[in-house]
This record gives C-alpha cells, sequence and structure tokens, in this order.
C-alpha cells in the first residue's frame, strides 16, 4: 500500500512541474511586453491560478453536500405539553453537517506544503491533496473514510467519524 502512496505522490509532483512549466512558457512568448508589467501580470496569474483551483474544488465539494431543503408538516396546536419536538428538534440541530471550509481556510492548510495529504475539516470522508501549496479535495469511496495515520482511504463509515 505504500508502494502506491509513493507512485501518486510521485505522479502528483511530475504534473504539477509539468504544469508549472507550461505556464512559464506561455510568459516566454509574452516577452515583449515590459520586464515591469510582465512582473505584475506573472504575479498576478499566479495569484487567480491559485485561488481559482481553491475555490472550483471548494465549490465542486459544496454541490456535493447540498441538498434540497423541505418544509417540515406543521401539526395543530394542542394543549399538550411540547417537550418530545423540542428534543428533537435540539438532536437534528447537533446532527447537521459543520459548515464547509471556506478558500482561505483550504489555502492556510497547504500553505507551504510541498506534497501531503490532509483530512478536510469537518468530514471523514473527504481529504485534501496539497501539492505545491495548491489544495485540491478528493473524496473517498462509499463506505470508506480517510485514515490520517496512513493516508489513505479505508473502509469505516463516514457518518461515524473518530
Amino acid at each position: 500500500m505504500n508502494k502506491k502512496l509513493c507512485i501518486l505522490l510521485v505522479l502528483a509532483v511530475l504534473c504539477s512541474t509539468v504544469f508549472a512549466g507550461k505556464s512559464k512558457e506561455k510568459t516566454k512568448d509574452k516577452s515583449n511586453e515590459s520586464k515591469d508589467k510582465s512582473d505584475e501580470s506573472k504575479s498576478k496569474d499566479s495569484d487567480e491560478s491559485s485561488s481559482k483551483e481553491v475555490v472550483e474544488t471548494t465549490t465542486a465539494a459544496a454541490v456535493e453536500v447540498t441538498e434540497p431543503v423541505t418544509d417540515a408538516p406543521t401539526d395543530a396546536p394542542t394543549d399538550a405539553p411540547t417537550e418530545a419536538p423540542t428534543e428533537a428538534a435540539t438532536d437534528a440541530a447537533s446532527d447537521a453537517p459543520a459548515a464547509e471550509p471556506t478558500a482561505n481556510e483550504l489555502k492556510s492548510l497547504c500553505k507551504g506544503v510541498i506534497v501531503d495529504m490532509k483530512p478536510y475539516p469537518g468530514n471523514c470522508n473527504k481529504f485534501v491533496i496539497c501539492v505545491l501549496g495548491k489544495a485540491t479535495v478528493q473524496t473517498c469511496g462509499s463506505f470508506q473514510v480517510f485514515n490520517t495515520d496512513i493516508k489513505f482511504c479505508t473502509f469505516g463509515d463516514p457518518k461515524k467519524c473518530p
């Protein structure tokens, strides 16, 4: 299993270096512009591409989690005590999924990281692949959770996260 993980990490590093090389070639073609403008555009392009990647991955994750909201049926008022529905409402509120992390939180999670796999905040069925400081959100298969010790998806119940 460690051999597969090493191969995956090597492939991720190679892909990221190839991508970085292609972006450098594109900027060489635009060498007719002044040095100041090219420096500004390089930093602007890199900032935009890193923020776009994080935003796109979090948007995709948010789409997966979104469920249609249904209105609960309303009961006719009665004179009976209403303790049971109140307890059910508090249980439902505690079972609600945690808020999705923002793009800045994911970016700070991978800041300064060359290659690593980290657990997704608030959801053990997902994990974050950090390559050269850029975050990519991935989801484990059904009935699997991300194991932080071996940094791999293993069998487990996502509803009962440790």
